[in-house]
């Protein structure tokens, strides 16, 4: 979960697009 929030970060500053990161973020959480 940690990563993945960290990885989401990461994303948000290359290209700021909420859903998308939001999206992303569930998905590496069901995961974990």
């Amino acid at each position: 979960a940690e990563f993945a929030l960290m990885y989401s970060m990461l994303k948000y500053e290359e290209d700021y697009d909420p859903q998308r990161i939001f999206l992303q973020f569930e998905k590496e959480r069901i995961l974990t």
